[in-house]
């Protein structure tokens, strides 16, 4: 599942190969992957436009049209960002395709069509909907801020740790490799966790995530 060094990725993608390009057309291939709003609506809001700025907040990508409002993304388990020339065969699992006036491309494609494309006003409206939380390398997340977030849940840490609304980012993948890293048991109970552990876990997450990325 694509999680926050994977979406990172994307934005990346998106950015070299999405932004500043007229968009000729919306090609939609399966509409089940418009969320919030109609094939319709989307191919208005985007044909003819630009992208020109791409964020991230934890495993959702964020695209600035030019003229109003974002475009937003998020991949499910297996969705991603291809750089393809329209005069190529799609690729296998397509969903939906910004076609460019310069003969490129950008498809989303997504085997098991979890993932989700559609439109915002603003990101902190989308964020605030979602129920999420900082984004896991933001860089006011403080570890006495993350350390407010994990201890007012209860339960097992992996499970916290993997909780969009106390970090957003972090998935199952990654939340074993921080735990791993940070020498904690996924199972441990987080009223086991003192002050101390939290902020190693804390560096752990950073850690884990910029090696990732990088």
């Amino acid at each position: 599942m694509p999680e926050l060094p994977d979406v990172e990725y994307f934005r990346c993608i998106l950015e070299r190969h999405g932004l500043r390009r007229t968009i000729a057309d919306v090609v939609v291939a399966d509409p089940r992957i418009v969320d919030g709003s109609t094939v319709k609506t989307l191919q208005g809001a985007l044909c003819g436009t630009r992208l020109s700025t791409a964020r991230r907040h934890g495993k959702h990508l964020f695209a600035r049209i030019a003229g109003d409002g974002w475009l937003t993304m998020h991949f499910g388990m297996t969705g991603a960002l291809v750089p393809v020339v329209k005069a190529a065969p799609a690729p296998r699992f397509e969903r939906l395709r910004l076609d460019f006036k310069n003969a490129t491309a950008l498809a989303f494609v997504d085997p098991r069509r979890l993932g989700r494309v559609g439109l915002s006003a603003r990101i902190e409206d989308f964020i605030a909907a979602h129920g999420l939380g900082p984004d896991a390398l933001d860089p006011d997340l403080t570890a006495a801020g993350f350390a407010e977030r994990v201890s007012a849940r209860r339960g097992g840490i992996k499970a916290i740790l993997m909780n969009q609304e106390v970090v957003a980012g972090v998935g199952n993948i990654y939340a074993d490799e921080i735990l791993f890293q940070a020498r904690i048991h996924p199972a441990t109970p987080r009223q086991a966790l003192d002050a101390a552990r939290l902020a190693h876990l804390y560096r752990a997450m950073r850690e884990v995530l910029e090696t990732a990325i990088a």
